[in-house]
């Protein structure tokens, strides 16, 4: 009876928290693992500079033209670009959009940067956490 007991005993936070960084850990290195084999080219903030220089000029063209009275769309372009960034660099559809629009930026740059030195969000989020906690009781304790 004790061992069934010991069985549906629910895991203390501790043991929780190690499974929940262990399933993390094994999905951020799949992650890693797919960019790799791909033999994607890791995103950085040079990369997302040039990208977003190309953006730039392509509105400066389409400024002019559209002065001349002539109706472009660089939407063909963009969608190049966008293409470029998802065959090169393996992102997503909608992070290569953003970035080309400037959105999102630091979170796409961090979340590959994590990705590139395998570390799970989890163990960020964890850390962040107890940094929290410790500020918070440093200031209770002021």
């Amino acid at each position: 009876m004790k061992l069934m007991e010991e069985i549906v005993e629910p895991q203390n936070e501790e043991q929780k928290l190690a499974r929940k960084l262990a399933r993390a850990q094994k999905a951020v290195d799949k992650q890693y693992a797919w960019h790799v084999e791909n033999e994607y080219d890791w995103i950085t903030l040079e990369v997302v500079k040039e990208y977003r220089q190309k953006v730039e000029l392509l509105g400066e063209y389409r400024k002019k033209v559209e002065l001349l009275g002539e109706d472009v769309s660089d939407t063909g372009i963009r969608r190049k670009l966008r293409i470029e960034l998802q065959r090169k660099y393996g992102l997503l559809e909608i992070e290569a959009i953003n970035i080309l629009n400037g959105y999102n930026v630091p979170a796409y740059l961090a979340k590959y940067e994590r990705i590139k030195n395998k570390i799970p969000l989890v163990k960020i989020q964890e850390q962040q956490k107890a940094q929290n906690d410790s500020n918070d009781n440093s200031d209770s304790n002021a």
